[in-house]
């Protein structure tokens, strides 16, 4: 996304952070607004067709009366005209453009988190990673900057789910890669796995690797 509303803040410090109100927002291709309340935030969860490459949300800097409530408006849409991204899909994939895409109705039921969470093992951490598994429970999870050693979060991982591993520690207090994954959904395969990347392949039930 160009612009998101979710921006995970650094937990290394010790300021008490309380993770917002979740606002799932389905957006195909045209445009969906939906409406904040004063001094409210979202996680917007936006749920596209696979060839949309770019979406944009838009948080209008003004308020407006909406059934005597004030209230924010905000808005999602594709960066791209429709017949512009699949017409760029149909070239990726040596289609004429009267044949149809490809259909993928299962595209949404695995679910992938990637947090630059710059530390974690803390408090802060770890209640705001129970959190985001509640709310979106993601199958595979890469973890950066991790800054502690995997060892030293005990069973937290194996006790939500997420019993397999490819770990890459930090060195000292600099770096650190984890992926996990909860292997009842996905199973993973790390081929490569060092201070800077972590390459898998992932593979699920209906899915193609």
């Amino acid at each position: 996304m160009s612009e998101n509303s979710n921006n995970m803040s650094d937990n290394s410090n010790n300021t008490e952070m309380v993770m917002p109100k979740v606002q799932i927002s389905k957006m195909m291709h045209s445009a969906v607004g939906s409406y904040l309340e004063p001094g409210s935030e979202a996680i917007h969860q936006i749920n596209t067709a696979w060839w949309i490459d770019e979406t944009r949300l838009n948080i209008e800097p003004r308020w407006q009366s909406v059934e005597g409530r004030l209230l924010q408006a905000t808005q999602m849409a594709a960066l791209r005209p429709s017949t512009l991204s699949k017409s760029i899909v149909h070239g990726i994939l040596g289609l004429s453009p009267s044949e149809p895409l490809p259909e993928f109705s299962n595209r949404s039921s695995m679910n992938i988190m990637l947090w630059n969470c710059r530390g974690a093992g803390n408090k802060i951490f770890c209640k705001n990673f129970k959190e985001i598994v509640r709310t979106h429970r993601p199958d595979v999870v890469a973890l950066f900057e991790t800054k502690v050693m995997f060892s030293s979060m005990g069973l937290f991982f194996n006790n939500l789910g997420y019993t397999t591993s490819t770990i890459v520690d930090p060195m000292g207090r600099v770096g650190g890669i984890w992926l996990i994954w909860n292997p009842t959904q996905v199973s993973v395969n790390a081929f490569v796995a060092n201070q800077q990347v972590i390459q898998a392949t992932v593979q699920m039930k209906d899915y193609e690797d």
